[in-house]
């Protein structure tokens, strides 16, 4: 399983956010996806990564071109393979997503914003899970 981190810039200001993938994540606008991106050239789901043995992939959501660090442009429900540190332009965002050794990360938990070890599974201040996507935030 991996644990992917996603890092983008939106109006200079840098986000971050870690998430399991435990079947697929979703990355797009809308407020229902894995990691949200509210700039407006981002499409209300935009991508999808999977995991398919050791390779993990990224779907093509949106009716736009997704670019992959300069090298593959992929079409419109189609997929390809990423490697740990590739650039997805989505929309007028750059994306970067990278693999993530949880040993010595921490994390606040979204819910109360109590400082915990990343591979926790639950806070032990709430007691949110913090295996779903939308828990987890880099401090």
């Amino acid at each position: 399983m991996y644990t992917l981190s996603f890092q983008w810039k939106i109006a200079g200001k840098t986000r971050t956010k870690i998430v399991r993938l435990e079947n697929q994540i979703v990355i797009g606008r809308r407020a229902g996806s894995d990691v949200v991106i509210t700039d407006p050239s981002v499409a209300g789901q935009h991508a999808r990564m999977t995991q398919t043995g050791d390779n993990l992939s990224v779907t093509n959501l949106s009716t736009s071109n997704i670019l992959i660090s300069g090298r593959v442009n992929l079409a419109p429900g189609k997929s390809a393979t990423l490697k740990s540190g590739d650039v997805l332009k989505l929309g007028n965002v750059d994306v970067t997503v990278s693999f993530v050794q949880l040993r010595n990360l921490k994390v606040r938990c979204s819910n109360c914003n109590t400082k915990i070890p990343a591979d926790s599974e639950t806070c032990p201040n709430c007691g949110a899970s913090l295996i779903t996507g939308g828990q987890m935030t880099t401090y």
